[in-house]
């Protein structure tokens, strides 16, 4: 069973797996084929996912810190793109418009908040517990 990947990179890059090795052909004036071992495909994923991570977190920040000086509809896609340090093409394979960046970090503290707010129910029913069995 073959499974591809596509890594987005300064330069185009695509990993074709087939579960023993890998080839990676990077397109550019002459095409090179290369073999390199599963690990060193599950490294490229890796640092593709962390570097993607990192995009969106530049994104994220730049807009909040946009955000206080001007409304939301006042930021432009290119001043946003500017202020993050990433390219357009990295803003839109991310995201689609500026609402969705919004949605994105309010979920992730909404989600945060709720990891919190259960971790201090939880230690509240121990603390409770443990108060009874002593009494």
């Amino acid at each position: 069973m073959r499974t591809e990947f596509t890594l987005r990179c300064h330069s185009h890059m695509q990993v074709l797996a087939n579960g023993r090795s890998a080839i990676l052909e990077i397109e550019d004036k002459m095409m090179k084929k290369r073999t390199i071992s599963p690990s060193s495909l599950k490294n490229l994923i890796i640092s593709n996912k962390e570097s993607n991570q990192l995009t969106k977190e530049s994104i994220e920040t730049a807009l909040l810190f946009l955000m206080e000086k001007k409304d939301l509809h006042q930021i432009s896609i290119s001043e946003l793109v500017r202020k993050a340090g990433v390219s357009r093409n990295a803003f839109y394979r991310n995201y689609k418009s500026k609402e969705e960046i919004l949605e994105h970090a309010y979920a992730r503290k909404s989600q945060i908040w709720a990891d919190k707010w259960q971790h201090l129910q939880e230690r509240i029913q121990r603390q409770g517990r443990r108060i009874l069995a002593s009494g």
